[in-house]
């Protein structure tokens, strides 16, 4: 968990700095051309844009997070797509889509994608969460 959110910050730091770069550039290049108010007007526009686009990052980690912290050991699968907080985390038609079977000393499991993260099914029964 601690790595998870750890990483989430770092990219969320990234993207602050790559939308503070883009302000700034912006700025040097209307305060250059000396255009005056609408040079500040697109300026403004920018900024908001920069701030709607972060705030819909931090609203898709906002979701994945809360889809897995209820996911527990030992659910199903139709428990985990009955789950209202991972809808979003799923493919289109509202199912998880297993990418590939990973044969372990234990048995075989099924490897699905959800969000950034991985579930492992054995049985069709949940056995464990990579985050």
């Amino acid at each position: 968990m601690k790595t998870r959110t750890h990483r989430n910050w770092r990219r969320a730091g990234r993207c602050l700095g790559l939308i503070l770069g883009l302000m700034w550039l912006s700025g040097c290049t209307a305060y250059s051309q000396n255009r005056g108010d609408e040079a500040t007007r697109e300026f403004d526009k920018l900024i908001k844009e920069s701030e709607r686009q972060y705030d819909r990052m931090l609203e898709g980690f906002k979701a994945e997070d809360e889809c897995y912290r209820h996911l527990h050991i030992g659910m199903t699968t139709t428990q985990v797509v009955a789950l209202k907080t991972c809808k979003d985390l799923l493919d289109k038609n509202g199912r998880l889509s297993a990418s590939s079977t990973v044969a372990t000393a234990t048995g075989t499991m099924h490897q699905v994608p959800l969000g950034t993260g991985y579930l492992y099914f054995q049985n069709y029964v949940l056995v464990t969460i990579q985050r």
